[in-house]
């Protein structure tokens, strides 16, 4: 077929395709430096952070997340770690992202992968993820184990790599018989990715997956800061 000149043209002059419209808004920024954790944290330096808050989940209570990186970074000095500054944005999500999120299909991955390339988002890793209930409730991470699994199946999951998501119902809860008072939801959750950690049958531990009275706590075993250090050079 022979395209008259004034057709060519017009094919080429075409508006392009708009791009895909923003899936959150970042209503705030701020830095949250060591020197704000509860409790303070006397280590120098660490590893920094990124969190991405969704507005009115709950995560931004006074003090709560100060809170939630001390008691964190504190398991962490187990293994000589220490957290660094925390970025944290707080963003509201639109219905399009939460409608992806709220999509559960086994055969298509995890729910996730579906909002990682809104280019709003921290590129910096760790980055956490922390959501009301308008998702559905998680606690998950995704290191280089699970990443590696995954993307046999769905490449995108790559871009999950290095990434943690919690839902505030898994902070607030009321405790079960099987969490002492020194676990923490969210290390546990970080130490999945800065160890590179599966869970354990130890207990009591941060990683285990026992279910015995006390059994996930906040310590860890020697072998576990072994990897610990090793994946950060220390």
């Amino acid at each position: 077929m022979i395209l008259s000149a004034v057709t060519a043209l017009a094919l080429f002059t075409l508006p392009a395709r708009a791009a895909e419209a923003p899936l959150l808004e970042v209503l705030s920024r701020r830095i949250i430096a060591p020197a704000s954790f509860i409790p303070v944290s006397s280590a120098r330096g660490g590893v920094p952070l990124a969190l991405v808050v969704e507005a009115g989940s709950g995560w931004e209570g006074p003090g709560l997340l100060e809170s939630v990186l001390g008691k964190a970074s504190a398991i962490f000095g187990q293994c000589g770690l220490a957290l660094g500054a925390v970025e944290v944005a707080t963003v509201r999500w639109t219905p399009e992202a939460l409608r992806r999120l709220n999509v559960q299909n086994p055969y298509a991955g995890p729910a996730q992968m579906a909002v990682m390339t809104e280019p709003l988002l921290p590129a910096g890793r760790p980055a956490g993820f922390l959501f009301a209930k308008s998702v559905p409730s998680t606690a998950s991470a995704y290191n280089l184990r699970s990443v590696e699994t995954l993307s046999r199946a769905h490449p995108a999951a790559k871009r999950l790599l290095n990434t943690f998501w919690i839902t505030i119902d898994q902070q607030t809860r009321a405790r079960p018989a099987d969490v002492a008072e020194s676990y923490s939801v969210f290390a546990h959750e970080l130490t999945h990715l800065f160890g590179n950690l599966p869970h354990t049958a130890a207990s009591p531990n941060l990683m285990t997956d026992a279910s015995t009275p006390g059994a996930k706590s906040g310590d860890l075993l020697e072998e576990q800061c072994v990897e610990v250090r090793l994946l950060h050079g220390l």
